[in-house]
């Protein structure tokens, strides 16, 4: 089963390993892709505080077949997200 996790309307996905973040615009009823993160991860945290989307930890890695349990965190923006 794959669930994904609506973060202050962005979601990251649980199951899969992707360093990919998506966006909702509720007024438009779209999805957009924004800056992904630079690491592929799943089932790590995530929380918003102010503008700033964090994200810590989980599993994954740059390498596909190779995964490993991570201790960083990565941010993004969200007054400035880039969209893609």
């Amino acid at each position: 089963m794959n669930f994904d996790f609506i973060i202050s309307p962005y979601v990251l996905t649980g199951s899969r390993t992707v360093n990919r973040v998506t966006r909702y615009d509720c007024e438009m009823r779209r999805w957009s892709s924004v800056q992904s993160m630079n690491l592929a991860r799943r089932w790590g945290a995530a929380v918003v505080l102010g503008d700033t989307l964090y994200v810590v930890g989980g599993i994954g890695g740059k390498g596909g077949t190779f995964e490993r349990r991570l201790d960083s965190m990565e941010t993004l923006d969200l007054s400035n997200p880039r969209a893609r």
